[in-house]
């Protein structure tokens, strides 16, 4: 008998969307669940989602409303009136076409550079901690880091890391791992 290597299987649905902008525009779009597959049980796991508007031809990791270019969530599971971050205080990036890749500007008003439109790059805005967490996964698969939510340690730990001294004034204070 030969060896198993790995299937990539895929499943998609249509679902109904919902956009996070002021204008809340609804929309359908094809959504595609891959599962990867290897020789044995232990090693299946799930790649994720990727959506397409219905009428458009590219597939995104992200899901966005095809007028407004705004982060998008499955109509049945979001209600925009439970956004946790208000919108004087929101994060703002810019986003690539296909989702995997993340600009992160110094101030969430700056105008994008004509490098990043000129690359089809939108821009996003962090509504919830859920946004958050999904910039977070984009951006630590783009740069190899790894990001931590801080809610993942323990009060102890957090505390510790609140109270900590850092020391400016020594060589390796840019690098000390808090």
């Amino acid at each position: 008998m030969g060896e198993l290597g790995t299937v990539r299987r895929a499943r998609i649905v249509v679902r109904e969307l919902l956009c996070s902008s002021p204008q809340a525009h609804k929309f359908r779009a094809s959504v595609r669940s891959s599962r990867e597959i290897g020789s044995s049980e232990d090693s299946s796991r799930v790649i994720g989602a990727e959506f397409q508007p219905l009428g458009q031809s590219l597939w995104s990791a992200i899901a966005l409303c095809p007028e407004c270019q705004s982060l998008a969530y499955e109509l049945r599971f979001y209600d925009p009136s439970l956004a946790q971050i208000p919108e004087s205080e929101r994060a703002a990036f810019w986003l690539s076409p296909d989702g995997q890749r993340l600009a992160v500007p110094g101030r969430s008003d700056a105008p994008m550079p004509e490098r990043y439109v000129a690359a089809g790059y939108v821009r996003v805005e962090a509504q919830s901690m859920r946004d958050l967490e999904k910039f977070g996964e984009i951006r630590a698969a783009q740069t190899g880091n790894t990001v931590y939510s801080e809610m993942n340690y323990s009060a102890e730990e957090r505390e510790w890391r609140q109270s900590a001294e850092l020391d400016t004034d020594s060589d390796d204070a840019l690098t000390r791992d808090f």
